[in-house]
């Protein structure tokens, strides 16, 4: 079942496999409530270890440059794992903290 409950190759298990996230949140399309029920801030701003949220899915900050985020993720695009830099704006996710 993956760490902490999250489903491996999932983006929700790639995501608790690089930080801490409490289990329970489930599916990515629940983990902005579940970060705010946890006490957790939420905001716009990329972070180098933040969760990136948009609706059903979820990255990992890993990098931020001025007018980009890189971020690690899985199965998007149908690719299992991934790092690349997003072609939106920094706004594109919110972020958890």
């Amino acid at each position: 079942n993956g760490l902490n409950g999250y489903e491996d190759g999932s983006c929700t298990g790639h995501v608790a496999s690089l930080r801490y996230v409490p289990s329970g949140w489930g599916n990515a399309i629940g983990w902005k409530a579940g970060a705010t029920r946890a006490g957790w801030y939420v905001g716009s701003t990329p972070k180098v270890g933040a969760i990136g949220w948009r609706g059903n899915h979820v990255v990992y900050v890993v990098a931020v440059n001025e007018n980009t985020v890189t971020i690690s993720e899985a199965i998007y695009r149908y690719v299992r794992y991934e790092t690349r830099t997003i072609e939106k704006p920094i706004s594109y996710y919110t972020y958890l903290y």
